[in-house]
C-alpha cells in the first residue's frame, strides 16, 4: 500500500484514495498532546520548528551542516556518542493512522533507538511517548529505546521516555476507530507490578530498620532520663548534640468524643470539614491492614 502526504494540508493519502487520521492529530483529538492554539506568534515558532527538522535531515543524509545553533549541537552530540544514522523523516502507517517519524539510530552500545525533535519551550515527555510508541507499533524495527531530542535555551538535552504498552496503544486505535474519546484500560504490565513490589519490599524494609533503630533509642533515653533525674541535670552539650532535660507538666486535650456525644451543637459549631487528597494504597499479599 502507497502513501501520499501533502505538506500544505498535513494530510495522508493511501493508493486507495483513503485519507488516514495524523498521529499528531490523533493525539491531539484524544487530549493526549499540549494545546498550542493560545500560543502568541505560533506560525514564527513552527516556521523555524521546520527549518530545524531541514537542517538536522539534511546533516542525517547528506552530512551537510546546517547554520542554526540547533544543528551545530546535534553534529557534536552524535559525534561524540557515536551515532550510527539508520533512517531519518520517513513515513508509517496501516489502515487508519500515518505519521512521519523524525530519526531512527543506533546508540554506542549498537542498540535501535527511535527518536522525535522538538524545540518547544517544554518538554512535553508523555506526548512525545506516545508519539514514539505509536511509530515504533507501526514499524517492523522496533527499537530498544525511544528518546525526545529537546533542542531548548540551554541548547541540547536528549531524554529518554518510557514507552506506551501494546494493549494502550491499539486501545486507542480502536476507540478512534469507534468515535470514542480514548480512555486507558488501567491494566498494570507485568514490569509496573515487579516495580511496585521491588519498591513497596524496599519501604517495609526501610520501615522495619526504623522500627528497630527507634525503639533502640527509646530504651537509651529512658535510661538517660533516669540518669539526669538522678543526678539532677538538666543539660548536655555535645560537639555533635545537646541533650534537654523537659520536666512533667500538665497539658489540656479534649476528649472529642465525649463532647461530640454530650454537646453535639457545640461540637458542630467548631467543627471545620477537610477534604483529604486522593491517594492510592499498595498493600503487599500477606501485609496487615
Amino acid at each position: 500500500m502507497a502513501l501520499q502526504f501533502d505538506s500544505t494540508t498535513h494530510t495522508y493519502t493511501n493508493d486507495d484514495g483513503k485519507e488516514l487520521i495524523s498521529i499528531t492529530t490523533l493525539l491531539a483529538k484524544h487530549h493526549l498532546a499540549p494545546d498550542y492554539s493560545n500560543v502568541v506568534n505560533i506560525e514564527t515558532y513552527a516556521t523555524r520548528g521546520t527549518l530545524i527538522h531541514e537542517e538536522l535531515h539534511n546533516y542525517i543524509t547528506k552530512g551537510e551542516i546546517g547554520f542554526t545553533q540547533e544543528c551545530q549541537d546535534f553534529a557534536k552530540y552524535c559525534e561524540e556518542n557515536n551515532i550510527e544514522f539508520i533512517d531519518s523523516e520517513f513515513m508509517l502507517y496501516n489502515d487508519h493512522i500515518a505519521g512521519t517519524c523524525d530519526f531512527l539510530y543506533k546508540n554506542k552500545e549498537g542498540e535501535l533507538c527511535r527518536a522525535d525533535f522538538k524545540t518547544t519551550a517544554t518538554k512535553h515527555t508523555d506526548s512525545v511517548s506516545w508519539q514514539l510508541s505509536l511509530y515504533d507499533y507501526l514499524d517492523t524495527r522496533k527499537a530498544k529505546h525511544l528518546y525526545l531530542w529537546h533542542f531548548g535555551k540551554e541548547g541540547l538535552e536528549v531524554v529518554e521516555v518510557r514507552p506506551k504498552e501494546i494493549v494502550e496503544i491499539e486501545k486507542l486505535i480502536e476507540d478512534d476507530k469507534k468515535g470514542e474519546i480514548y480512555t486507558p484500560t488501567l491494566a498494570l504490565s507485568l514490569q509496573s507490578q515487579q516495580e511496585i513490589l521491588a519498591l513497596q519490599q524496599t519501604l517495609q524494609e526501610l520501615e522495619d530498620t526504623k522500627k528497630q533503630i527507634s525503639a533502640k533509642l527509646e530504651d537509651f533515653k529512658a535510661k538517660l532520663l533516669e540518669e539526669m533525674e538522678t543526678h539532677n541535670i538538666k543539660k548536655i552539650d555535645t560537639s555533635y548534640f545537646s541533650i534537654t532535660y523537659v520536666a512533667p507538666a500538665s497539658v489540656i486535650r479534649i476528649d472529642t468524643t465525649r463532647l461530640k456525644k454530650e454537646q453535639p451543637e457545640i461540637y458542630k459549631t467548631y467543627s471545620k470539614e477537610a477534604t483529604n487528597k486522593a491517594y492510592v494504597k499498595i498493600t503487599l499479599k500477606g501485609d496487615k491492614e
